[in-house]
C-alpha cells in the first residue's frame, strides 16, 4: 500500500514532506506494539521541481527497516508518476526504557530507586531494553553495570543458589543405591542448573544438578 503526501499548493517537496510520508508508511506497514517511529530524511537528495505535488513510498532496501536504510520513492504530479528515486534515511524507534541512575555492582539487587525511565531510540539496540519494573523482580545484576546504561535481560540474573568455592554434598542415587560425597562447587548455579563440581576425595570433576544451597545430585535424583 502506497502512502501519498498531497500539499495544498503545488510547491517543491521537502525532506519534511518525505519524512511524514515515510512515517505514515511505517506505521501502516510495520505497526509497533509500543513506542513511536522517528525519521530523519535531512540527508536525502530531494529533487527541487515545482511539478512534483506528491510523493509515495514504494518500499525499503530491507525488510523491517531500522537505522540507516534506503527508501524507494515515487514522485507524482496530478496523480501521474513523474520519476523515481532511492534516498538514504535514518529510522529510529523512541520508547521509554529503564536506565540506571547509579553504578550497580555484580550480584547486587536492583531496586526501583536505582533506575528510572528515559525515552531512547532503541532501533539500533542489539537487545531490546527493559521497559517494565516487573522484569526486575527477584533479579540481581549479572555483572558490573555503569550509570546511564539502558537495562536489558542479559544484564540480569536470578541470584545463584550455589556459588563457586562453596563446600557441598554430592548425592548419587541409582535405584536402591545411594551414595554421598563431600565436594566443592566450581561454578555458580541456581536450583535446577547443571554445574561442575569437584569430588573432594577422588579430586575428579563431575557435572551435577543443583538441588539446594548445599546439595547437588547425580543419577536418579537429577530431576528431583
Amino acid at each position: 500500500m502506497r502512502h501519498f503526501l498531497w500539499p495544498l499548493l503545488l510547491i517543491s517537496l521537502s525532506s519534511a514532506d518525505v519524512q511524514r510520508t515515510i512515517l505514515s508508511y511505517l506505521e501502516q506497514k510495520y505497526p509497533l506494539q509500543s513506542g513511536q517511529y522517528i525519521c530523519d530524511a535531512s540527508a536525502a537528495n530531494i529533487p527541487v521541481d515545482a511539478n512534483y505535488d506528491s510523493v509515495a513510498v514504494d518500499g525499503f532496501g530491507r525488510d523491517n527497516p531500522r537505522g540507516l536504510v534506503v527508501a524507494r520513492l515515487s514522485y507524482y504530479s496530478g496523480g501521474k508518476p513523474v520519476s523515481k528515486a532511492s534516498v538514504s534515511v535514518k529510522i529510529g524507534i523512541l520508547q521509554p526504557v529503564l536506565v540506571t541512575k547509579t553504578i550497580i555492582k555484580a550480584n547486587e539487587p536492583i531496586g526501583s530507586e536505582m533506575v528510572g525511565f528515559e525515552t531512547r531510540d532503541i532501533a539500533a539496540a542489539g537487545e531490546i531494553p527493559i521497559g517494565d519494573f516487573k522484569q526486575l523482580d527477584g533479579k540481581v545484576a549479572a555483572h558490573y553495570i555503569p550509570a546511564g546504561r539502558a537495562l536489558t535481560s542479559s544484564m540480569l540474573m536470578i541470584p545463584p543458589t550455589m556459588r563457586a568455592g562453596d563446600r557441598i554434598t554430592i548425592k548419587f542415587v541409582r535405584g536402591p543405591l545411594c551414595l554421598t560425597a563431600d565436594g566443592v562447587a566450581r561454578e555458580n548455579g541456581s536450583t535446577g542448573n547443571r554445574i561442575k563440581v569437584t569430588n573432594s576425595l577422588s579430586r575428579k570433576i563431575v557435572t551435577a544438578v543443583v538441588v539446594n544451597a548445599t546439595t547437588v545430585a547425580i543419577g536418579d535424583e537429577e530431576g528431583f
